[in-house]
């Protein structure tokens, strides 16, 4: 009974691994299309794409990687785009 039991849990918790790991993949997957899709639009340059980078690191909802993305899509130029991240980075109240 008691390996039954153990064996449930852990095959409960390799699925919820198995999950999370697969959500993570999604989140690095969106950061790099949106990086790409920016590098191709405005020819962003080496400190552009850092900085972009480190920003885009503190984003961990697909939701709002993907509101990201459509924005990209459809903004005329790179500063228009970073007024709009703005609002999707954490506050330092949201970190401490």
């Amino acid at each position: 009974m008691l390996v039954a039991t153990l064996q449930a849990e852990r095959e409960k918790i390799y699925q919820e691994g198995q999950a999370d790991g697969e959500a993570v993949g999604l989140v690095k997957g969106q950061r790099q299309t949106l990086l790409l899709l920016l590098q191709h639009r405005y020819q962003l340059s080496e400190a552009e794409q850092a900085e972009l980078v480190e920003q885009l690191a503190k984003i961990i909802e697909t939701h709002s990687l993907t509101a990201l993305t459509n924005h990209g899509l459809q903004t005329t130029n790179f500063e228009e785009f970073k007024s709009y991240l703005l609002k999707y980075l954490p506050t330092d109240s949201d970190t401490g």
